[in-house]
């Protein structure tokens, strides 16, 4: 994962967005290897250093490659040493050479933030928000497995109580649990009637979305829920 092309500055100091900050959460309990990519041609200390706490806070490898030289796939492929059927590089930045030496040991290369679907063939994928990578990655690992009985099951509640379950399950997985099952994240972020198309099954929390309840009036009449899941209800 290369996500990190545009970091912002907050207070005259290096962060990362919410969305990453989010998903990274979501990716340490996901079943997934993840690794983040520090490119050393374009990493100031600032850089690295948030980069590596990052890896560390996460439990996820940090590898180090550059973008712009022949040998980089070499030096990423023995720091990544990946033995899954099928890995992703998530970027919003492009280095010809070195995403043709990935496509060719069978990665799958993301793009975020991509305008349109020119890269939608042969190995590629366009994203217009890192809050579509969770059920990007789902729909092809279930797209993968080629079993019918595999369910994917999409959750709607709270951070704080997702990371609760997932902390006491120690996990919520994004590939296919030994019954069958993976698990997405469904966002308010983006159209919901596309994200349920892709999904077998929905859990939620109806009282996260909670915003006001009338003591006066019964409780269907007196509790008002929040847009986003009124829209939830209506699909």
């Amino acid at each position: 994962m290369n996500p990190f092309s545009s970091p912002r500055k907050v207070a005259g100091s290096l962060c990362i967005s919410p969305a990453l900050a989010v998903l990274l959460r979501r990716l340490r309990y996901s079943n997934l290897r993840v690794g983040i990519c520090c490119q050393d041609d374009n990493a100031t200390p600032q850089k690295e250093t948030l980069i590596k706490g990052l890896a560390a806070t996460h439990s996820l490898n940090c590898v180090s490659f550059s973008g712009k030289h022949e040998d980089s796939f070499n030096k990423f492929s023995q720091a990544w040493n990946g033995t899954g059927p099928v890995s992703w590089y998530i970027t919003s930045k492009e280095y010809e050479l070195f995403f043709s030496q990935l496509k060719s040991k069978g990665w799958r290369i993301v793009y975020v933030g991509a305008e349109t679907d020119i890269r939608a063939k042969d190995g590629f994928s366009n994203i217009s928000k890192l809050e579509e990578l969770p059920i990007t990655i789902c729909s092809f690992n279930k797209t993968a497995t080629c079993d019918k009985l595999t369910l994917m099951i999409g959750y709607v509640m709270k951070l704080s109580r997702e990371e609760d379950f997932a902390k006491a399950e120690r996990h919520i997985p994004m590939y296919p649990t030994q019954n069958g099952l993976l698990f997405v994240p469904l966002t308010f972020e983006l159209p919901l009637a596309q994200q349920l198309k892709r999904l077998d099954a929905l859990l939620h929390k109806a009282t996260d979305e909670i915003i006001q309840i009338d003591a006066s009036s019964n409780f269907s009449k007196g509790t008002v829920f929040s847009p986003a899941f009124c829209e939830l209800k209506s699909k």
